[in-house]
C-alpha cells in the first residue's frame, strides 16, 4: 500500500487477485437483496483499491487506474453485460483494438460482472483546451469503424477514450446492439 500524488491510498492488487475477488462477486449479489449487495461490493471492491467511476440504467463501474469492473445490479434483466461480451468476442482481433480489453466475466447465465481495462475518457467540454484534441480522437475513431463496417449504436462524443495501458483510441461501451448492424 502506498499514496499517490493526490494523496490518496492505493493498492498493490495484482490481476489474478481481482479476478478472484470479481468471481466472489456472484455470490453476494445471488444472497443479498440489491441494497445489502450493492453495499457489500462496494466494501469489497475500495478494499482493493477501486472506487465508483459512474453508472448506466442498471450497472455500476468501479476502477481503479487500470482495470474497471462492471456490475449489473439488475441481476441480467437488460443483459447488457452478456451482450457486451457476446459483441465484444465476436470481433477479429483487429476489431477488438478499438474496445477496451475484456479480461473476463462471469460466465454463468446473467453475467453480472465484466473486468476489463480501464480507459481515459474523452473530454466533451468545449472550452477545454483539450477538447479539439479530443474531437479529433472521436473523429477518427468513428472512421475507423465506418472501414471494418462495425456500427456502435451509442457511439457520442463521451463514450470514446485512449487506453491508459498503450493509448489506442477505444469505443468505452459498446452499448447493448448488433455491432455488426448496418448504420
Amino acid at each position: 500500500m502506498s499514496r499517490n500524488t493526490k494523496g490518496y491510498v492505493t493498492y498493490m492488487t495484482t490481476l489474478k487477485e481481482i479476478k478472484t475477488v470479481a468471481k466472489s462477486l456472484n455470490h453476494i449479489i445471488q444472497s443479498n437483496d440489491r441494497v445489502n449487495a450493492e453495499s457489500e461490493i462496494v466494501i469489497t471492491l475500495n478494499s482493493l483499491g477501486f472506487y465508483f467511476i459512474g453508472d448506466g440504467i442498471n450497472r455500476k463501474v468501479y476502477g481503479n487506474g487500470e482495470y474497471v469492473i462492471k456490475i449489473d445490479f439488475c441481476g441480467g434483466c437488460d443483459n447488457q453485460n452478456e451482450k457486451e461480451v457476446k459483441n465484444y468476442f465476436s470481433l477479429s482481433e483487429e476489431e477488438r483494438k478499438l474496445f477496451p480489453e475484456i479480461i473476463d466475466y462471469d460466465k454463468n447465465k446473467d453475467c453480472y460482472w465484466i473486468l476489463a481495462e480501464e480507459v481515459k475518457v474523452l473530454d466533451t467540454n468545449p472550452d477545454n483546451e483539450s477538447y479539439s484534441f479530443w474531437s479529433k480522437v472521436a473523429d477518427e475513431l468513428e472512421k475507423e469503424l465506418r472501414e471494418l463496417h462495425l456500427y456502435v449504436p451509442d457511439l457520442h462524443r463521451h463514450n470514446v477514450g485512449l487506453t491508459k495501458s498503450d493509448g489506442r483510441m477505444v469505443v468505452v461501451d459498446m452499448g447493448i446492439g448488433d455491432i455488426h448492424g448496418k448504420h
